[in-house]
Order: C-alpha cells, then sequence, then structure tokens
C-alpha cells in the first residue's frame, strides 16, 4: 500500500504543543494557586495559533489554508457520499477543514481576552496595559469563548473518532504521530525558509511561557472583595 508524507514534523509539532497547552491551561483555570500557570499555558497556546495561521500562508501543502475545502458544495458532497470522497482529501476533508478553522478563530479570541483579563487584574508582564479596563467582563467573555471553544474540540475528536472507524486503513489519526497516511498523494515538503520561521515559532512559544510563568501575580481580587466582605459581617454581627 502507497504510504505518503502529509503532515510534517513543524506540523505535527505545533498541533501537539497547542494541544497540550489548551487541555492543561484549561485544567488549571478554576485553582487560583495556579493562575500564573494557568496564564502562561494560554499564552503558549496563543503564541502556537499565531504562527500556526501564519503557517497557514507560508506552510506546506496540506497545512496551507488553500488547502483547506471550505466550500459549502464540498461539505454538501462529502455528507452524501463520505466513503467515496473521503480519498479525493488528503489533508482535511471539508469538515475538518471548517472545525480547524472555527478552533484556530476561537481559540486566538479565547488567549487574547483571557489575557486581557489577567492584566486588567494586575498580572503579568503587561498588567499595566489595561489599568482601567473591567476585569469582570473580560472574563466573562473570556469565559464565553471557552464554551464555543469546547464543543469545537470535541467535534474534532469526534471526527477522529468517526474516521477511525469508518477509514481506518488510511491511517488518519496516526498520521499525527507518524506524519503519513496510506494513501497515493503529493508529498508535503519543506523548504529552509519554513525550517526557520515554525523554528522561530515553536522557540517564541517556549520563551513567552516562561516570561508569563514568572511575571507578577496579584491576589485575586474576588477573594480579596470576599474576604473584606466577611470582615463586614463580623463587625456587624458585633455590633
Amino acid at each position: 500500500m502507497a504510504k505518503s508524507i502529509i503532515w510534517t514534523l513543524p506540523s505535527r509539532l505545533i498541533h501537539w504543543m497547542l494541544a497540550a497547552a489548551i487541555v492543561i491551561s484549561w485544567l488549571l483555570g478554576e485553582q487560583d494557586e495556579f493562575i500564573n500557570f494557568h496564564a502562561a499555558f494560554g499564552a503558549m497556546a496563543g503564541t502556537l495559533i499565531i504562527f500556526r495561521i501564519i503557517w497557514g500562508f507560508i506552510g506546506p501543502k496540506y497545512s496551507k489554508f488553500k488547502d483547506f475545502p471550505l466550500c459549502f458544495t464540498n461539505i454538501i458532497k462529502y455528507l452524501r457520499n463520505p466513503k467515496e470522497q473521503h480519498l479525493k482529501y488528503a489533508g482535511h476533508n471539508p469538515l475538518a477543514s471548517w472545525v480547524m478553522s472555527g478552533i484556530l478563530v476561537i481559540g486566538l479570541l479565547t488567549v487574547a481576552t483571557g489575557f486581557a483579563a489577567y492584566s486588567a487584574q494586575g498580572n503579568g508582564p503587561f498588567a499595566s496595559i489595561l489599568p482601567d479596563a473591567e476585569a469582570k467582563e473580560i472574563k466573562e467573555t473570556h469565559e464565553l469563548f471557552i464554551t464555543i471553544l469546547i464543543p469545537l474540540i470535541l467535534l474534532h475528536l469526534l471526527g477522529l473518532l468517526s474516521d477511525f472507524l469508518r477509514f481506518r486503513s488510511v491511517g488518519t489519526v496516526w498520521s499525527m504521530f507518524t506524519g503519513t497516511k496510506n494513501i497515493e498523494a503529493e508529498p508535503a515538503r519543506l523548504n529552509f525558509l519554513q525550517k526557520v520561521i515554525i523554528s522561530a515559532g515553536l522557540l517564541s512559544s517556549i520563551i513567552i511561557f516562561y516570561i508569563v510563568l514568572n511575571s507578577p501575580v496579584k491576589q485575586d481580587g474576588n477573594k480579596e472583595d470576599a474576604e473584606h466582605h466577611n470582615i463586614e459581617m463580623i463587625d456587624h454581627s458585633r455590633d
């Protein structure tokens, strides 16, 4: 059976580093003692998304956005006859293209609003950028984007599961580990400039993570308000 390189090593590294950063940041999001780790992994995710978007314009075949079959006609054809249509797409199929585009857009908005709220609370390397902003409102917007992002990620996983069960011989799931699919297609290749740019992107995400992680963190404002409220209640009870 023919094998073709579809996902280059940089594409796979971005994919798995981004997945890890999003999951870890989400898991630590409700724990105040790990707020700096939550922000650091979120900043790493944002940096990776930015470079993934850049990669969508200058990266190798199958990673470029122009290779995404986003036309609604393609979606209709795929839904009508997925078995026949599946092998036409060495990279993302029409449904996966829309889900991945949504994850990138909503993911970037999630990181932007989260970092804005974090800075507005007086935390992180850019704490002074939004000194007068309403952190609570920004945080609510951040949480709204999270509620949109999670279903998109679940759709991505559901698509992978469906692909694994229905088209296992193609090896789509394993291709994100090995880079190859069991199909005959034009192989993805990297040039020198692409290697330099993506190396800078991966290194930048690690540097941003370190900077945010080691930036000053103020005590959570909500905690302070709650403590102040409790003190007032105690004083009133004594009166």
